[in-house]
């Protein structure tokens, strides 16, 4: 938040099917935000750029991704859709960031062995990441899942 320039602020309940998201700004060349859920530990990667417009791209970037795993295109633009409000503050999850780390660092080994050459290619490589707070299931698998429960609820 400090190098982002953003004012800790009041939390409320989420409303979307994959709960809150949390956001790190990754000072690696080239520089880059990556965000993840609480639910499915799902990540986005966006180019750290223009803070003003991250809501925008966020939301943009996570329909594409939604759409690309297979929900449907009317779940993932409800659920972009109720993202219309963002408040940023620091997480207290600390299991959140004990596997934003570990994303982190293969990404880090991915790009230096040089791997993936697109944001897309990496960004796809972290719905394939497991993580044990989530049993060891693929984050855009259980994505997926949570999408399913919601439509046949």
């Amino acid at each position: 938040m400090r190098r982002m320039r953003i004012a800790p602020q009041s939390l409320v309940a989420p409303t979307t099917v994959l709960g809150d998201w949390h956001v790190n700004l990754l000072l690696w060349r080239p520089q880059l935000i990556h965000c993840m859920n609480d639910r499915s530990l799902l990540s986005v990667l966006l180019p750290a750029r223009d803070n003003a417009s991250f809501p925008l791209r966020f939301r943009h970037t996570l329909r594409q991704l939604l759409v690309r795993l297979g929900v449907s295109p009317e779940a993932a633009n409800s659920e972009v859709g109720e993202m219309n409000e963002f408040a940023f503050a620091p997480t207290n999850n600390r299991s959140i960031l004990g596997c934003m780390r570990d994303a982190e660092l293969a990404l880090g080994y991915d790009i230096e062995a040089g791997r993936h050459h697109a944001l897309d290619e990496l960004q796809w490589h972290l719905v394939h990441h497991i993580h044990e707070p989530n049993g060891y299931r693929p984050p855009g698998e259980l994505a997926v899942e949570f999408f399913s429960t919601v439509a046949h609820a």
